[in-house]
């Protein structure tokens, strides 16, 4: 029988086997752990926060980081290289607006980006090497988002109000919207449903000198009435159901509807400068679009190597307008119209791998659209115009190596456009070198077709003004291609330096024509350049404290038509930021010069906003209620306090200057309430491309 081991002993004697060990190399193993569990340490963290890879960045979304967001858009502006802005509701990536979200392999629309929270989030992917079917449609940037994995159901209940104390201004504006997600299993479902509401008034100054010599300058006296008032409602209703049968195949259904609504009027008393009489011109436009949207989506690995995807899309829009112009109470221009846009997209999408660092990714589109336009008081059909598109892409993406990848290909089609038709090649190479260090780079070439919309064609001549009148130009051609270069370098993942360079020789213009005694503002073809350099850091000062800056030179020219004419601004903005921990509380004070001047063939027209905020954020409620809210400072340092426009020509000249008083004091509040788990979604793709119109809007909408 064998004694019981003897623990105590067994112990003592390894003691004193390490004790006689040398001492100067036991202290060196313990040292070398010590570095190896330090290292290892610090790599966890720098990979969950981003991972560099050949064709994007992808950003592991911290705790941390969705406690200091409030919604999903607060969000997307933490990362490099995104900025959102709040008032007119526009997110870009590196100055780009063309961009696509892709929610767990799904592409969404705007109405499902916002349903979602930061607690949902899993990571976020800027992909800046997008496929050859987005690239083939004129995106720029796909940003990708995933979601945590838990079915069940989540839903989100949310709200804005906008709102200002100075009563002679009026702003109103509410956005509420909720939002159900659903999943078991291999099924899966999300619906929502959003309204949105505005009522802005603005105050307009306006001056013009007509080709006969008569000066015309707005009257101070117009009773207290503003000069110009905006009111936009929309309702937003929307379906997507997606199921897998495998690991290999899935079918994705998505169905919208949205209608909205706008109304415009334009009150302006205007004095004739050599004679001192005034008269009144009122103009009001009134609009209401219903749009259907039906897709159909189908996902599979048809083999370890070759993945397929299929979608179809219908979409229409059916628009019934009224306009009216009347000067001194005498109507001058009444008329009602009915638009119609019928809009079909097909693609299918193949992607085949040869190998770990070689794989080829081409495709088919086919488009269909249609515009029509009648007038409802005589019955006639006033434009009427059918286009269709068929092109075919190839692209190749070779990882040279671990930190080096290239990406090239070509898209050539064929588009005809009424009576007009055009062959067209665009090619794009792409250079990404991402090393283990510092530094990283990617440069960009390609060539991305654009179409004219139906503003810009309908040939309907509305008067505007005495002696003013507005035409689109149905003889502008089908498709353009703008060419572009981009070199982007990023120095420790937060900052970023970029050059843009882009040139378009059939750019669309607003253009003033004489007409007899009258004027026409109308749209023509020139050649348009852009030059774009910025630099971007954001600083993690501490734990707490973050500061965030960014500084970009724009250089544009345009020329045409005998007109040149070109344009250099400075955009900028910083905001210093501190979050609570222990409260949960976020805040930041920031300064935003956002105003761009841009060039016409004619004078130049501003975009944009300049002004001081301050935002705080709280969750309540563990972390469901999130309540926050902005405050513009009326501080007038380093603020324009109106946006300009100018048209010069030697018949005829314009000024106008739009007051932005109406911003100082503005107040946003906005409440979001989840119920459930986020969650992650099987992966589904989609390339279902939605052609909408894009309505003018003012303001947070």
């Amino acid at each position: 029988m064998k004694s019981p081991v003897n623990f105590k002993r067994v112990i003592i004697a390894a003691l004193a086997f390490i004790s006689m060990l040398p001492q100067e190399m036991y202290a060196v193993e313990q040292d070398s752990l010590s570095v190896m569990r330090d290292t290892i340490a610090e790599a966890g963290i720098i990979e969950s926060r981003v991972t560099r890879q050949a064709d994007r960045n992808v950003y592991t979304i911290l705790p941390s980081d969705r406690l200091k967001s409030y919604d999903i858009n607060s969000l997307l502006d933490r990362l490099p290289g995104i900025k959102y802005d709040g008032i007119s509701d526009r997110l870009t990536v590196n100055g780009y607006d063309a961009i696509v979200f892709v929610l767990d392999g799904v592409e969404i629309s705007k109405e499902e980006l916002k349903a979602l929270s930061p607690e949902q989030i899993r990571s976020i992917s800027i992909i800046h090497t997008p496929k050859g079917k987005y690239i083939s449609r004129g995106i720029r940037y796909v940003i990708e988002i995933r979601r945590k994995r838990d079915d069940g159901i989540f839903m989100n209940v949310r709200n804005s109000l906008f709102i200002t104390p100075e009563n002679s201004r009026t702003i109103a504006n509410e956005q509420p919207g909720i939002a159900l997600q659903y999943t078991k299993g291999r099924f899966d479902m999300n619906t929502g449903y959003g309204f949105g509401d505005i009522l802005w008034n603005y105050e307009n100054t306006a001056e013009r000198r007509m080709p006969d010599g008569r000066e015309y300058s707005i009257n101070p006296d117009y009773a207290g009435l503003p000069t110009e008032r905006y009111r936009y409602t929309s309702h937003n209703a929307y379906l997507r159901t997606s199921y897998s049968f495998n690991d290999r195949h899935t079918l994705s259904v998505f169905a919208n509807y949205s209608r909205e609504g706008t109304n415009t009027a334009n009150s302006l008393y205007m004095m004739e400068k050599a004679s001192g009489t005034t008269f009144h011109e009122f103009s009001q436009r009134q609009s209401s679009a219903s749009n259907w949207t039906a897709s159909a989506t189908y996902n599979g690995m048809l083999s370890d190597r070759l993945a397929m995807n299929i979608s179809v899309n219908w979409n229409g829009i059916y628009t019934p307008e009224t306009y009216t112009f009347l000067r001194d109470g005498t109507v001058l221009e009444n008329s009602v119209q009915n638009s119609r846009k019928d809009y079909s997209f097909q693609n299918i999408d193949l992607t085949y791998s040869f190998s770990d660092r070689l794989s080829l990714n081409f495709g088919m589109n086919g488009t269909y659209n249609r515009y029509r336009i009648s007038d409802t008081g005589t019955g006639s059909t006033v434009f009427d115009r059918i286009s269709g598109r068929a092109d075919l892409y190839a692209y190749a993406t070779w990882g040279i190596r671990d930190d080096l990848a290239l990406s090239g290909g070509l898209s050539a089609g064929y588009v005809k456009d009424g009576a007009a038709d055009r062959f067209y090649a665009a090619p794009m190479l792409t250079l990404n070198y991402f090393p283990k260090s510092v530094f990283g780079l990617t440069a960009v070439y390609n060539a991305d077709p654009s179409y004219p919309v139906q503003e810009q064609l309908d040939p309907t001549l509305h008067q505007t003004g005495e002696f003013l009148y507005s035409q689109g130009n149905p003889g502008l051609p089908p498709m353009s291609l703008t060419h572009s270069l981009l070199i982007q370098m990023s120095f420790w993942n937060n900052l970023q330096f970029i050059n843009y360079l882009t040139f378009t020789p059939d750019y669309i213009s607003d253009y003033y024509a004489l007409s007899g005694n009258n004027v026409i503002s109308t749209y023509t073809t020139a050649g348009y350049f852009r030059y774009t350099t910025g630099l971007e850091y954001k600083w993690e000062i501490s734990k707490n404290w973050a500061w965030n800056n960014s500084v970009q030179m724009n250089l544009m020219k345009i020329s045409g038509g005998g007109f040149r004419n070109s344009e250099i601004g400075f955009m900028g903005e910083s905001e210093l930021e501190y979050f609570s921990p222990k409260l949960k509380l976020l805040s930041s004070l920031g300064y935003s010069r956002g105003m761009s001047r841009i060039p016409g063939l004619q004078g130049f027209s501003e975009y944009g906003f300049d002004l001081w905020n301050l935002t705080v954020g709280k969750y309540l409620l563990k972390d469901r209620l999130v309540l926050s809210m902005d405050y513009v400072i009326p501080l007038n340092i380093g603020v324009r306090q109106s946006q300009k426009s100018e048209t010069v020509t030697p018949f005829y000249f314009q000024r106008n200057a739009l007051d932005l008083g109406i911003y100082d004091n503005m107040l946003i509040f906005r409440l979001t309430f989840r119920f459930g788990k986020g969650k992650e979604t099987k992966e589904i793709r989609d390339n279902t491309r939605y052609d909408n119109e894009i309505l003018d809007k003012r303001g947070l909408l």
